[in-house]
């Protein structure tokens, strides 16, 4: 199973980013939002318009800071593999069935911007740095993972540490 985890302080876009994780070719999976500040306490139902099995909402009340959500949020997936899903993020339809395939202990993605008309706006290719990561990663002397698989890099779009 792969748990899509998603820490959010704003809903606003959380009906969409549902939208695409019920049309994703791979179907074993869980979702678990993790709400925070004003909207700690919102159902599924409120959050997402629907209830559904695989969606759990597991309330945040902790500090605000976005890291020690996250944190809090990853101790909360079942799955063998968690992915990080914004509260604003989209998936393509194939993606988990992409990342199922691979056998690494860390990926990360490029992404894109679009605008509402659905157009291109810039392309990201994030420049994630060793000191944004948790201490629980291992890294080696250079600042690259322990664990690096050129598959993963094919899904991802190419190694960036």
């Amino acid at each position: 199973m792969l748990s899509i985890i998603t820490p959010t302080h704003n809903p606003k876009w959380l009906r969409e980013t549902w939208e695409s994780i019920k049309q994703q070719t791979h179907k074993d999976w869980e979702w678990v939002i993790v709400p925070n500040g004003e909207v700690v306490n919102y159902s599924a139902k409120e959050l997402i318009g629907e209830d559904n099995d695989r969606v759990r909402v597991v309330p945040y009340n902790g500090n605000r800071n976005i890291r020690a959500i996250k944190k809090f949020a990853f101790t909360q997936g079942r799955g063998e593999l968690l992915i990080e899903c914004d509260h604003d993020d989209l998936l393509e339809p194939t993606c988990l069935e992409e990342l199922a395939k691979v056998d690494a202990d860390f990926i990360y993605s490029d992404c894109a911007d679009f605008s509402p008309t659905g157009a291109p706006v810039t392309y990201h290719h994030p420049d994630i740095k060793k000191a944004w990561l948790d201490n629980d990663w291992k890294f080696r002397e250079d600042g690259s993972p322990y664990s690096w698989d050129p598959g993963a890099a094919a899904v991802s779009g190419g190694p960036r540490l």
